[in-house]
C-alpha cells in the first residue's frame, strides 16, 4: 500500500476496512484467502485479524482443507467472520405519525423495538426527548451499557423534515441540524438520511439469503407516492431514489392509459371494492376487516377470495396483472437482479403469483422478487443499517466518539456529525478503537429467505 501521506493508524484502518469487507463479500473466509483476495502479507493479514479477534469484532468459525477431502497434505484454514453482537446499532424511522425504533445486532437481528406516536403540534424538541428516552428503554431492556452501541441511525422523508424547519436554502433536507440536535439529546452519534434509501440499504445488508451483494436492487415503496431507490453499490450511501415511477403506465380503461400512482393505490383498491362491500356481498372481507373498508389491503382481499368471497375475483385478478405489467417494466428498463416490495399489503401467497405470472411474462431473466425485511414497523433497520455500515466498512471497526452518560440538556456540545450524503473522513486514531466484546445473547443469524 502506497504510505504516502498516510499515517501508520490511518493504512491499518484502510487494511481493516479491506478486511471487513471482503468477509462480507466472500462470507467465512481464511486468513491465507484474505491475503491473496487483497495482495497483502499473510503476517499483515493474521497480525490485524487476531487483533479483531481479541477486540471480539471477528472470530473464529472452523476449518476446511485447502485441498480435496481425500488428500491429507496441506495445512488447514481456519475461518473467520464477523460476530454479530460484538456491537449493536439503533435505528428510527420518523414518519408522518409514527417513529419506528429499534435495536439490531451487526447482521439486522432486532432485539428491542418501539413505536411511538407524534401529533403536528409536538415541537422537535419534545420529539428528541422521546427519542432519547427510548433509547434508554431499549438498552436497559436488552441489558446494554452506552458504550455497546455504536450510534443511532435516522430515516427521515424530506416532507416530513421541512416540518420542523431543518431546510437549507436550496431546499435539500438540513440532515446535519437535525443530526446535531439528536446527538445534543441522546449522547450518540447520528447518521441521518432519507428513510426510503437507508430502507433500501438494510434490504440488501440484512437479506442474507441471497448469498451475495454484487447485485442490482430496485426497492419500491408504496404510500401516498411511489417511490423507486435503485442501488448497484454494495458499501457506500450512492442509492439513487425518484418518485417518477408514479408515472409509469400499467394499464387502463376503454383504451386509455392508466399510472400507477392511480391504478396500484391502496386507495383504488378500496374504491372499486367500495360498492360491493357489504356483510351480505363480501361478508369474509367485511368480517376480517370488521366492516371498515380503510382496513381493505390486497392480502386481506387475496384471503377473502379463498375463503368463499368469489365477488371480489375480478378485481383481484385486476390488480394481480398490472402488478405483474409494472414489475416487468422495470426489469425491462433497468435490468435489475433483485426487486424489493414495501407497502403494498401482499403477503407470500400473493408474491408466489407475481413470481409466477412475471416468469411466464419477462422476456429477460426473470428478477427475483421479495418482500420488504423492513416493511411495517420494521422500517428503524434501515437506520441501523446504515450505522452498521458506517462502522465496519467505512470505519474498519473504529467507534465514533460520543458523550458518554447521555448529556443534560443544557450542556453544550459540538457539532460533530455526519450526513449520510457526506463522506467520511479517514482520520480516526487507534485510540478510538472499539471497546471489549458482549457476551452472546442471541443465536447465529440464519437464512432470512422470502
Amino acid at each position: 500500500m502506497d504510505k504516502h501521506g498516510i499515517s501508520n493508524p490511518d493504512a491499518k484502518r484502510q487494511n481493516r476496512m479491506r478486511i471487513l469487507r471482503t468477509i462480507r463479500t466472500k462470507g467465512m473466509i481464511s486468513r491465507m484467502d484474505i491475503a491473496e483476495e487483497l495482495e497483502l502479507t499473510r503476517a499483515t493479514i493474521t497480525m490485524i485479524t487476531n487483533e479483531m479477534i481479541e477486540q471480539g469484532l471477528l472470530r473464529e468459525v472452523g476449518e476446511v482443507h485447502p485441498m480435496n477431502e481425500h488428500s491429507h497434505k496441506g495445512r488447514r484454514k481456519v475461518l473467520l467472520a464477523i460476530k454479530p453482537n460484538y456491537k449493536f446499532a439503533i435505528g428510527l424511522s420518523i414518519e408522518e405519525k409514527v417513529i419506528n425504533m429499534g435495536l439490531s445486532t451487526l447482521f439486522g437481528e432486532v432485539l428491542e423495538k418501539a413505536s411511538v406516536k407524534i401529533t403536528k403540534t409536538m415541537t422537535f424538541n419534545k420529539i428528541a426527548e422521546i427519542i432519547a428516552d427510548n433509547c434508554e428503554i431499549m438498552m436497559a431492556n436488552s441489558c446494554l451499557e452506552r458504550e455497546n452501541v455504536i450510534g443511532i441511525g435516522v430515516g427521515i422523508m424530506p416532507e416530513t423534515i421541512e416540518r420542523y424547519g431543518f431546510v437549507k436554502l436550496n431546499t435539500r433536507p438540513d440532515y446535519q441540524k437535525l443530526s446535531a440536535e439528536l446527538k445534543k439529546a441522546t449522547g450518540f452519534p447520528i447518521i441521518c438520511g432519507n428513510t426510503i434509501e437507508m430502507m433500501a440499504m438494510a434490504n440488501i445488508d440484512f437479506d442474507r439469503s441471497t448469498g451475495r451483494y454484487d447485485y442490482t436492487q430496485c426497492f419500491i415503496t408504496a404510500d401516498k407516492k411511489y417511490h423507486l431507490a435503485l442501488s448497484r453499490d454494495t458499501y457506500t450511501t450512492d442509492i439513487s431514489v425518484t418518485d417518477k415511477i408514479n408515472n409509469f403506465i400499467v394499464g387502463g380503461i376503454n383504451g386509455l392509459g392508466g399510472a400507477i400512482k392511480t391504478e396500484l393505490t391502496t386507495e383504488n383498491l378500496r374504491k372499486s371494492i367500495k360498492k360491493m362491500f357489504s356483510q351480505e356481498n363480501t361478508p369474509v372481507l367485511y368480517k376480517e376487516t370488521k366492516g371498515n373498508i380503510n382496513n381493505v389491503t390486497f392480502e386481506n382481499v387475496s384471503r377473502a377470495i379463498k375463503d368463499g368471497d368469489t365477488v371480489l375475483v375480478g378485481i383481484y385478478e385486476n390488480w394481480l396483472d398490472k402488478m405483474v405489467v409494472l414489475l416487468n417494466n422495470i426489469h425491462c428498463i433497468l435490468v435489475t437482479d433483485k426487486i424489493v416490495l414495501h407497502g403494498f399489503g401482499i403477503g407470500y401467497v400473493q408474491l408466489e403469483e407475481i413470481r409466477d405470472m412475471l416468469g411466464k411474462l419477462s422476456v429477460y431473466d426473470t428478477p427475483c422478487v421479495k418482500l420488504s425485511l423492513t416493511d411495517g414497523k420494521l422500517s428503524f433497520l434501515g437506520g441501523c443499517a446504515i450505522v452498521i455500515r458506517d462502522f465496519l466498512y467505512n470505519r474498519g471497526g473504529y467507534q465514533q466518539k460520543s458523550n458518554i452518560p447521555k448529556p443534560s440538556q443544557t450542556e453544550e456540545f459540538t457539532e460533530e456529525t455526519t450526513d449520510v450524503t457526506a463522506e467520511i473522513t479517514e482520520s480516526e486514531q487507534e485510540s478510538e478503537i472499539a471497546e471489549a466484546p458482549t457476551e452472546d445473547i442471541t443465536q447465529e443469524p440464519g437464512q432470512q429467505n422470502v
